[in-house]
């Protein structure tokens, strides 16, 4: 799941919690964040999500189907 902060610094979830799926490529540093570069299942693209706005992060042994490469 991933999130904003509001004016309380409380979370709020974006798409209304659901959870992504995703396929890591790498990590980088910028800007003092660190990022995840994935391929993203569902938009059929790679994202950069930020890690310290990701909440309930799982790992599995799912992988992607070829069409989605």
């Amino acid at each position: 799941r991933y999130f904003d902060l509001d004016e309380r610094r409380c979370k709020v979830f974006r798409n209304g919690g659901k959870l992504y799926s995703l396929s890591p490529m790498a990590l980088v540093y910028r800007d003092d964040a660190y990022y995840l570069v994935c391929f993203d299942v569902e938009h059929k693209r790679p994202f950069f999500y930020r890690l310290d706005r990701m909440d309930s992060v799982k790992g599995t042994d799912q992988s992607l189907d070829e069409e989605c490469i």
